[in-house]
């Protein structure tokens, strides 16, 4: 009868929802993580680059110092299996200079990048040889801790920042809207709202009642 056949077209379709919701399952914790570590590592970001605005601030009215490089630091950048770029080699140079008779350090990182450790060397050697010279500023209650350049974070830093808190308040709102899929699904709607639900997500928890 007609009864029947719509009784049964929409046990089908709930029987469809209830297997793409239990499929959902799997991805709960990945969601979960990327939620965690978006917002977390955004609100970090934030913070960090609050506290180095506030320095470069202060530091306007720090004394200052030449410092001399003394060598250089060569870091090499290897892709994933999933990148596109290619190796590529970048330097920061270290600099020493001197406060009340302590030697301190200062590292200036280059932004340049080079494809070749040589093709680095040579520009290194050319543009910042041993002995040059860099003004930097000192915290006088912390002589260790120095800037060389004062101008503070860039805008797009903070502007990055605040796109990975973002994300991770979205794939909050995806966790959420998928715990109440999952929980209609397994005939258990009101499940979301209960920890043991969301234990049963995380793999290192077990399963909890």
């Amino acid at each position: 009868s007609t009864v029947e056949q719509e009784m049964a077209t929409e046990f089908a379709k709930q029987e469809e929802q209830r297997i793409q919701a239990v499929q959902g399952k799997g991805f709960v914790f990945l969601f979960i993580l990327m939620a965690v570590g978006c917002f977390v590592g955004g609100i970090w970001w934030l913070v960090s680059l609050v506290g180095d605005q506030f320095e470069a601030r202060a530091s306007l009215a720090w004394p200052a110092a030449v410092g001399q490089s003394t060598g250089y630091w060569v870091t090499r950048h290897e892709p994933d299996s999933d990148d596109t770029w290619d190796t590529y080699y970048t330097a920061s140079i270290e600099y020493t200079y001197m406060v009340g008779g302590e030697v301190y350090t200062i590292e200036q990182f280059l932004s340049e990048q080079f494809d070749s450790e040589r093709e680095l060397d040579q520009y290194v050697e050319t543009n910042y040889p041993q002995g040059i010279e860099l003004t930097v500023y000192y915290n006088p209650e912390k002589p260790s801790r120095a800037l060389y350049d004062r101008s503070g974070p860039v805008s797009i830093a903070y502007i990055l920042a605040a796109v990975l808190v973002v994300c991770g308040l979205v794939m909050a709102l995806v966790v959420w809207w998928m715990g109440r899929e999952i929980s209609k699904a397994e005939s258990d709607p009101q499940a979301w709202k209960r920890w043991s639900f969301w234990r049963e997500q995380i793999p290192f928890l077990g399963r909890g009642k």
